[in-house]
């Protein structure tokens, strides 16, 4: 069977400075600014960025899942049917 664990994920918002804050303040997670609209989560143990600019798609978050088997990964999923 495949491994999985959980490589980044990634936040939707409309002002990725506040969202930093509150990520800041609340877990005490540092940040690493790109620039206005994209904040990169550190010390959350996995990788993880606020993304400021979601106003002109539907805001969803996004997790990655690295697996060390692609093939055995991606028959799990059809199998599911998805």
């Amino acid at each position: 069977m495949a491994k999985y664990e959980i490589d980044y994920f990634e936040i939707p918002a409309t002002d990725a400075g506040k969202s930093s804050a509150f990520f800041s303040q609340v877990f005490g997670f540092g940040s690493l600014s790109y620039g206005p609209d994209y904040i990169e989560i550190r010390e959350a143990g996995v990788l993880g960025g606020v993304n400021g600019d979601a106003s002109d798609r539907p805001a969803a978050p996004v997790i990655g899942i690295r697996t060390d088997d692609i093939a055995a990964a991606e028959a799990a999923i059809v199998a599911a049917g998805r």
